[in-house]
């Protein structure tokens, strides 16, 4: 019998840091997800996660996308760490600007 509760406990942990380690929400300010898809067109990034969009406080491009525009002050520094989370399968707090047409991205955060 105390096998099966150290079993169970045991399993419940795995449970957990398995849900800690791939965050995937969002919420009214944004989300916390892994990037999907990186889209380039002329306007700026289109940032798909593995979240649900629509749960921010904001109208996501084509009910999907949050979107990064290219006249953002940290443009660059924020596009090259999108590429290297997406490319290290990390995930980012990505914080929009609430009622934005698009879900504009406000900045990022870079967690370990």
């Amino acid at each position: 019998m105390k096998w099966v509760f150290v079993l169970a406990l045991f399993g419940l942990s795995l449970q957990a840091g398995a849900q800690a380690a791939d965050p995937k929400k969002c919420e009214t300010w944004g989300c916390y997800a892994k990037l999907e898809q990186i889209v380039v067109n002329q306007s700026g990034i289109y940032l798909g996660t593995t979240a649900d969009e629509t749960l921010a406080d904001c109208t996501a491009e084509g009910k999907v996308y949050l979107t990064l525009q290219q006249n953002h002050p940290n443009f660059e520094s924020i596009y090259a760490g999108l590429v290297a989370a997406q490319l290290a399968d990390r995930a980012v707090v990505l914080r929009t600007v609430d009622k934005s047409k698009g879900c504009e991205v406000s900045y990022v955060e870079f967690r370990k």
